[in-house]
């Protein structure tokens, strides 16, 4: 009946109205089929429950953008916390966020390096490549060199509203928490209130994309990290090198580069490791859209990791005490792991937390140490 409503109205509709509209009109039709579904099942009832609130949260996040899809990004990701309804209706925030127009991208860019994009840069694509909570990326080619390029921009707007969100964020869930017993998820305010100013600073960004490449360069693992182009680079605009890949977990993808999916995990696995056990500096949102994949010129998989804006340093004693559990972990030293892990504040809940780090119950653990 919307898209009829559409095709009969004399209004022009923007492209991105109407992929708004026709998201919307899509999300409706699949809660209808999943409800039918659920309510067949012996747990049809909470299900539906479950699915009518996400729908909900995912419509709240859409109308608010910005700081709102971070948040039900982040609650998509907690798929060991909350119903899985919540993390499979939250999880198409990743895929499908909104745009900001052109003019406004004009608008920005010339704010903050003062000059319109057709100025700076060749064949500037209208529209973006990808968009995300924070910001979108549009292709772009350096007037000089020729070199293709991806050109951050930040959302207009977002600086001035982000500050008047993150209290209203914070300010319900104080008053959940105060109301609700059992509600204990003010840590996730907690998490992102200090940090999202950070990421709103590209500057801070394309730092920080510079140091993770210095600590990986070390290592010698096929890692990229797209370079910055610093004369073209401000708080709300950030230009890199393009690099091309495709999403780490594109399985399709992988085969058809002639990839092993075995060495693309073990690739995967060393970066992180590194910077979690070696620099001690760590990307936070290694979510698939920011862990691409291609292969090298040897055939061999090469990841290019990008999005840089959030990165948490690790002090040393949490490093040691971190590296005593997963050794431990490997070695199946049930003693072991328990002394860490009451060392790191999990207490008798180290059964579950190991299983959690591994993906694997603990019995496996218990076998192994037979």
């Amino acid at each position: 009946s919307e898209a009829a409503a559409i095709r009969q109205s004399d209004e022009k509709y923007e492209p991105v109205k109407l992929k708004q509209d026709m998201t919307k009109a899509a999300e409706e039709l699949a809660f209808a089929q999943e409800s039918v579904k659920a309510l067949a099942g012996s747990s049809g009832r909470k299900s539906v429950v479950h699915r009518r609130a996400a729908s909900r949260l995912l419509k709240l996040c859409r109308e608010n953008g910005g700081v709102y899809i971070k948040v039900g990004q982040h609650l998509a990701q907690l798929d060991y916390l909350i119903p899985e309804e919540y993390t499979e209706v939250l999880s198409s925030l990743f895929g499908d966020t909104p745009q900001t127009g052109y003019e406004d991208v004009r608008a920005v860019v010339f704010e903050e390096l003062g000059k319109y994009p057709e100025d700076l840069f060749d064949n500037f694509e209208d529209s973006p490549m990808a968009s995300a909570s924070l910001a979108q990326v549009h292709v772009a080619f350096d007037k000089e060199t020729g070199r293709k390029l991806a050109v951050k921009i930040q959302h207009r707007g977002l600086r001035e509203t982000s500050a008047g969100d993150i209290f209203a964020l914070c300010s319900m869930v104080r008053v959940a928490e105060r109301l609700f017993e059992n509600f204990t998820w003010g840590w996730i305010a907690d998490e992102i209130a200090p940090h999202l100013p950070r990421e709103l600073d590209f500057l801070n960004e394309g730092k920080n994309s510079e140091r993770a490449a210095a600590n990986l360069q070390k290592t010698g693992l096929a890692c990229v990290i797209p370079k910055v182009l610093w004369t073209h680079s401000s708080p709300r605009v950030l230009t890199m090198e393009f690099e091309e890949g495709f999403n780490a977990t594109d399985i399709d993808a992988i085969e058809k580069a002639g990839l092993k999916k075995h060495d693309v995990a073990k690739l995967i696995s060393s970066i992180f490791s590194s910077q979690v056990f070696l620099s001690a500096f760590v990307h936070c949102d290694p979510h698939p859209a920011n862990v691409l994949l291609r292969a090298n010129k040897r055939g061999k998989p090469e990841i290019v990791l990008v999005d840089h804006g959030l990165y948490r340093e690790l002090d040393p004693d949490f490093q040691l005490r971190y590296s005593k559990l997963w050794k431990s972990l490997m070695l199946a030293d049930l003693h072991g792991i328990k002394d860490a892990c009451q060392s790191l504040g999990v207490g008798e809940a180290y059964t579950l937390f190991a299983a959690m780090l591994t993906a694997r119950p603990f019995d496996e653990i218990i076998e192994r140490s037979k």
